[in-house]
């Protein structure tokens, strides 16, 4: 798996308005409002962020989302880099208790990555 992506996470994502009717239909307001108060509890809410996760639109297996200055689009998973370019994880869902990610950014080497999370603890989950 390069970048530790899974294309059948992403597959497996509902889309905006099936998630809109299982938010709806399943109170996830109560949930959201107990995970904020997690968040908040173990000082978490500048370091991680809660969000639904969705699809923007179907990819095949041997395509990525990756964002570009605010763009997301889909990119082929072997995409050639220019020299001082890279590619990192933004976007994770937590699958069989780690993280896994699925949605990605292009940097240039001009541009700053954001923080390393290779030590990410999930102990709070």
């Amino acid at each position: 798996m390069k970048y530790g992506y899974n294309p059948e996470t992403y597959a497996g994502l509902p889309t905006v308005s099936q998630n809109a009717a299982a938010f709806t239909q399943k109170d996830a307001e109560k949930a959201l409002n107990d995970c904020g108060k997690v968040f908040f509890n173990h000082f978490l809410q500048k370091t991680y962020g809660l969000v639904l996760l969705y699809s923007h639109f179907q990819l095949t297996p041997e395509e990525f989302m990756v964002e570009y200055r605010g763009i997301a689009t889909a990119w082929p998973i072997n995409t050639k880099l220019p020299v001082g370019a890279g590619i990192h994880p933004t976007t994770w869902a937590i699958t069989d208790g780690a993280l896994e990610p699925y949605e990605f950014e292009f940097i240039l080497g001009s541009e700053k990555f954001g923080d390393d999370l290779d030590d990410i603890n999930l102990s709070f989950v």
